[in-house]
């Protein structure tokens, strides 16, 4: 029996496939397709998409794993709307990702591409190639793949390999389930961290802790991040949902921070304490999101974040320090003028 509006759990097994678009305001979701109902709907997603990218051979090998994107529907009860497909073999052949009209542009085709890739990596390890037609060249080459040598660019279809796989980073993050799609990144552009963090934020559903030295602006002072914290503060009124722990809140203040405009407006439930002096010399960074997902930069590994969807033990094992910490913590002297 297929699943309506969200994404399948199985248990056991190898792994439980299920990406979401998380900084696309949770639109889609993906997941293999093994039942005989995803098998007939991936397929019709292929043939609404006008799928003529690879022969029927490719796609009917044994050992393919068939990737079925799907439209999140407001009501459990509403029918599933396959969106988009895609496939990957063992060998590492990955296939190219096929999205109904109504659907591109917005993500879908390079979340089927970057979860195809992932798993394609954690299952068999070989190099990721493809096949594409001279029109679909330039979308795989923005995605870190390249023309293998020898391969002529007047060719009908070409050979492409990925060789640059952070390419793929942005797509990566925007297709990883809180809580479901495991496996640990390091990031080392700010940007890919800000969108992590705009990830974990955005599927949160019960809380947010965040422990950062001067609630870095090019991380938590971004719009997106900002709605993520304030559904959530909503969501979850009264449980204080949000807490803040801040080594030094003047930069913050005098760059008039936003989340420290959100703090005042939702003083319940959007917290932020000083972290103590003898706690504040050495320690590591980090947001937590629910008992799942983490972004984390070690003290002595400052200019990295490291960051999981579905590690449940190192985040509690982080939660327990920040909790330690919060019992220590007061008001912060800086902030306190501002809440009056």
């Amino acid at each position: 029996m297929p699943v309506r509006g969200g994404p399948r759990r199985r248990r056991g097994g190898s792994e439980i496939i299920v990406a979401e678009a998380a900084v696309n305001a949770l639109a889609f979701y993906l997941r293999l397709a093994e039942s005989a109902d995803d098998l007939a709907a991936w397929r019709a997603a292929r043939a609404d998409a006008g799928s003529a990218l690879e022969a029927d051979e490719e796609t009917l090998d044994p050992e393919v794993r068939p990737l079925l994107a799907v439209a999140r529907q407001d009501s459990a009860d509403a029918p599933e709307q396959p969106i988009g497909a895609a496939w990957w073999l063992p060998t590492g052949r990955v296939g190219l990702p096929c999205v109904v009209p109504a659907w591109r542009r917005r993500g879908v085709g390079s979340a089927l591409l970057a979860t195809a890739v992932r798993e394609t990596l954690a299952h068999g390890g070989a190099t990721p190639w493809l096949m594409a037609p001279a029109a679909w060249v330039a979308f795989c080459e923005r995605h870190g793949f390249a023309r293998a040598a020898g391969t002529s660019a007047a060719a009908p279809i070409e050979q492409l390999t990925l060789i640059d796989p952070s390419a793929l980073l942005p797509a990566d993050l925007g297709s990883r389930y809180l809580g479901v799609t495991g496996g640990r990144l390091r990031l080392t552009q700010t940007a890919h961290a800000a969108l992590a963090v705009t990830a974990l934020a955005a599927q949160a559903q019960n809380r947010l802790d965040l422990l950062s030295h001067d609630l870095e602006p090019a991380l938590y002072d971004r719009v997106p991040f900002l709605a993520a914290v304030r559904r959530l503060a909503l969501a979850r009124m009264g449980r204080v949902p949000v807490r803040v722990l801040l080594v030094d809140a003047a930069p913050a203040v005098r760059r008039g921070h936003r989340l420290i405009e959100l703090a005042r407006q939702l003083s319940s439930d959007v917290q932020i304490r000083a972290v103590p002096e003898h706690c504040a010399e050495r320690g590591d960074r980090f947001l937590l999101a629910d008992d799942s997902g983490y972004c984390l930069t070690p003290f002595h590994d400052p200019q990295a974040w490291r960051v999981d969807f579905a590690s449940g033990i190192e985040t509690r094992r982080l939660r327990a320090g920040f909790a330690r910490i919060w019992e220590q913590a007061s008001d912060h002297p800086a902030l306190r003028r501002l809440f009056l």
